[in-house]
């Protein structure tokens, strides 16, 4: 009987929580909205917005595909130093781009769902010109567990190409060169460089 009562209880929060995630485009529409919400300072990461970052892109992902083959040979401690400075400085570059974005000219054109991922194209209007957006979320591994359930979000964004050109394509062309020459500290050196040097 006990049994019984808990497995319905269970089913109750996984089917309850199911009916309140989001679609792949309500969940890039939220986003934003959220990022309009928060005040952003261009020269900060404020704890808002690394965790708008934190909740919405996945991190982890973006930075073992940039990183590449380098991820394995980092340490431990080079790996968790990369992903900290990685995610502020993402923050600090999508936080205003999403903010920016003008909401009555924002438009989701096409949908394609991917064995892993979903790609979502969109355009808005800036200056009398047509921005091309494409959006690579992937689903969030978190959200299977049921415990969880309620508190992630169903998908992540783990790329961002603009104009035809990937953002994780494009770090990871720019991050390996560095580290080619001057290490995974000397990628960690450079970042950390340039964010304080946006901070002062």
């Amino acid at each position: 009987m006990i049994k019984s009562f808990l497995i319905a209880a269970m089913v109750l929060c996984f089917s309850t929580a199911a009916n309140a995630q989001k679609s792949p485009d309500e969940f890039l529409i939220a986003l934003m909205e959220q990022a309009r919400e928060l005040p952003t300072d261009n020269n900060s990461c404020t704890e808002d917005l690394l965790t708008l970052v934190r909740n919405n892109f996945d991190i982890e992902i973006m930075g073992r595909f940039i990183l590449g083959r380098y991820w394995r040979k980092a340490t431990y401690k080079q790996q968790e130093e990369f992903l900290d400075i990685f995610e502020k400085s993402t923050t600090k570059r999508f936080a205003p781009m999403l903010k920016d974005i003008p909401p009555d000219s924002f438009n989701i054109t096409k949908i394609e769902s991917q064995v892993n991922d979903i790609l979502i194209y969109s355009t808005f209007q800036s200056n009398n010109n047509t921005v091309k957006i494409k959006w690579r979320l992937r689903r969030n591994v978190h959200h299977q567990d049921v415990v969880d359930y309620p508190k992630w979000p169903e998908y992540k964004i783990i790329d961002i190409v603009a104009g035809g050109i990937s953002l994780a394509l494009t770090l990871r062309a720019e991050y390996n060169t560095i580290i080619a020459y001057q290490g995974i500290e000397g990628l960690i050196s450079e970042l950390q460089k340039k964010l304080e040097k946006n901070d002062s």
